[in-house]
């Protein structure tokens, strides 16, 4: 793996899936929920296309597919809850 810029956080993260199964994923602050979808949309991870996740951390349901999780206020061991 390779050294993140300056001021950008490695976070290790759970995705909960509805049936509970757990996806762990290794990415950084600076990634953006966009990146995340589009990643959980591969065969080999959940395979549901972006447009029909619904990611939420915390309560609050990460909408803007632009935004940094950083900026999300997504910390490193957090976990997101993935509805269909």
């Amino acid at each position: 793996m390779h050294a993140p810029p300056a001021g950008v956080v490695p976070l290790r993260l759970s995705v909960l899936e509805p049936d509970g199964t757990r996806i762990t994923l290794e990415l950084y602050s600076d990634n953006t929920v966009g990146e995340v979808k589009a990643h959980l949309a591969l065969p080999e991870m959940c395979g549901v296309p972006a447009t029909h996740q619904r990611l939420t951390h915390g309560g609050a349901e990460l909408a803007d597919a632009a935004r940094a999780l950083g900026a999300c206020g997504v910390r490193d061991g957090d976990a997101l809850l993935l509805d269909l």
